[in-house]
């Protein structure tokens, strides 16, 4: 399923995006974002400078600000529907978690209780966590400027190398894929 677009999806000062990086302890989560200021030129070692809307510096207080790749930036994903007060998950359904300030994919394994709750798995590192409803979005990757999303997984032990490394966004998006506003 892909999410239908107007044009090709804008990036501009100011806008809100995410972000995700190769650092160790963040590789694979994609962080809030606002654009603050975008690079004069495009290439492909072109940098936009980002302040992150969880992640704060040392004295816990102040947005952390860095400049960043464009390869390294996405547009929002698309909005989830909701069912009532609860979004709608089932078992195997991938999703994106909040967890440590960012969004992190992995696959629901249990869904309990009233209000729900979630089980949700990753593959790296290997673990289950709980979370709510609130706590978790479809997971959708951007591809060739597109939203694309994920199809059920049949089984964490069916995970082949191609969908681990679309899980974990390996793959970043191209120049092209974005059209920058200036």
């Amino acid at each position: 399923m892909e999410a239908k677009i107007d044009a090709e999806m804008v990036i501009s000062e100011g806008g809100d995006v995410e972000v995700t990086s190769e650092e160790p302890g963040f590789k694979g989560a994609w962080f809030s974002a606002t654009i603050i200021k975008l690079p004069r030129k495009k290439s492909t070692k072109a940098r936009a400078e980002v302040q992150y809307k969880s992640l704060l510096k040392d004295d816990n207080q102040t947005p952390f600000t860095e400049k960043v790749k464009l390869c390294y930036i996405r547009p929002v994903p698309p909005q989830p529907r909701s069912c009532g007060d609860d979004q709608c998950f089932e078992v195997n359904d991938v999703v994106d978690a909040f967890h440590l300030d960012g969004w992190w994919t992995g696959s629901v394994s249990k869904v309990f209780g009233d209000p729900k709750r979630y089980i949700v798995s990753f593959a790296c590192p290997a673990e289950d966590l709980e979370f709510s409803s609130s706590d978790l979005r479809p997971h959708w990757d951007w591809v060739d400027g597109r939203w694309v999303k994920s199809p059920k997984i049949q089984a964490m032990a069916l995970f082949t190398v191609m969908e681990l490394h679309s899980a974990y966004h390996l793959p970043v998006p191209t120049l092209p894929a974005l059209m920058i506003v200036y």
